[in-house]
Order: structure tokens, then sequence, then C-alpha cells
């Protein structure tokens, strides 16, 4: 009981708080206490609240401790609940399963992403998601079915460029490297991801594409 200060029981809302701390649940008012509304207990001392609307000072012992004790039993009910979850959360197969998720997700962000850039061995430092690569398509395919020599090309930091068939075919090859080097990371990755034996060793992978190049 010394630990116990304020208690709150509150049948009719299926309600027990023990020290400010409530929880709802199912349980029947115990022998004597059909007619009671509420018992408040605070610092050694208490009330039992009827329906209606009488009183009478409550005893710990007999009116209180018997719902503290239903309280202690469901909180550790919810308790163990809690830890049963969060263990099965932490799994090394589940935990595995997320940052295999995670590496998934990060590369079609990374792909579809607006910073995305490399620097070309034509000089510009170029887009380089989906986007850049199917408009670099278009425009080689443009430029060879219409005899162009040169094309307007807007680089990664909105300069506007001209660009030669053989500069965008470079350009193309380089995005198609690119592209392939991302793979090559993911596929690193993941190897790395599947060999962790600890929930730790896979939360220390840090999932990161900024630093691959053409």
């Amino acid at each position: 009981m010394d630990d116990i200060t304020d208690v709150t029981v509150v049948p009719v809302d299926n309600v027990i708080l023990v020290n400010n701390v409530p929880l709802q649940f199912d349980y029947k008012p115990i022998e004597g206490h059909e007619q009671v509304h509420a018992i408040q207990w605070h610092s050694g001392k208490g009330v039992l609240e009827f329906a209606d609307y009488s009183g009478r000072d409550a005893d710990y012992e007999t009116d209180v401790a018997p719902y503290v004790a239903l309280w202690e039993s469901e909180k550790a009910r919810l308790d163990a609940e809690a830890a049963a979850k969060e263990a099965e959360y932490n799994k090394l197969e589940n935990v595995v399963a997320r940052k295999l998720d995670e590496l998934n997700v990060k590369l079609e962000e990374t792909k579809a992403s607006s910073a995305a850039h490399i620097t070309s061995s034509t000089g510009y430092v170029v887009n380089a998601n989906s986007t850049a690569k199917t408009n670099v398509d278009g425009l080689i395919t443009a430029m060879e079915a219409q005899g162009l020599s040169t094309v307007k090309f807007m680089t990664f930091d909105n300069t506007l460029a001209e660009l030669t068939l053989e500069q965008l075919k470079t350009l193309q090859l380089e995005l198609i490297s690119y592209g392939n080097n991302l793979y090559a990371k993911k596929w690193s990755l993941r190897a790395q991801i599947e060999a962790c034996t600890t929930k730790e060793e896979v939360d220390a992978i840090v999932i990161d594409y900024s630093d691959v190049t053409a």
C-alpha cells in the first residue's frame, strides 16, 4: 500500500485509476459494492460514493485493495502483451525485412528524385533521374530523325547548353552507367543486410545512394 497514494474506481465506466494511471477493462464490483458509483482514495483516506448520492468512509483493505489488485492484473497483462509485440517487431527476420523494404523504397525515390545528378564527361552537371534518361533518349531520336547537328539542353543547374549528337550519346551511356551503379549499390547493401546476425548490425546499415556516380 505504501506506494499506492491515489486510487479512483468508477465501476459503471469500467475504469480504475491507480496513481493517476487509468485502465478501462471489464470487471465486476466486489460484493457489497453493487450500488457504488465511485470510490476515491487519496493520501491515506477515501470515500465510497453511492448511486443514491449517499456515501461513507472507505477502508483500504476491504474497499480499495481488491480494485488495485484487478488493476495490477490488467496492467501486467497489457505489459506482457506489449512486450510480446515488441519482441515480434524486433525479431531479426522482421528487422531485416523492414530494412530491405527501405532499401527498395529509397532506390525508387532516388531514381525519381529531381536532386539526382551526375557530372558528365561532356563537362556538364546533368539530371540523372528516370525522366532525364527518357528525355535524352528522346532528343537522340529526334536529332537522328531530323538530321540536327546540335540541340539545346538544360543542365542540372538550369544552364542552357548546346550539345552535339555525339555528346548526347555519351551522356546517354553515362546515365545508363549511373542506373547500373545504383543497382550495384542496392545489391551490395542487400548482401550486407542479409548477412547480419543481430538487430544492431541491421540498424547500423545506412541506406544512402547519394554517393553513386556514373
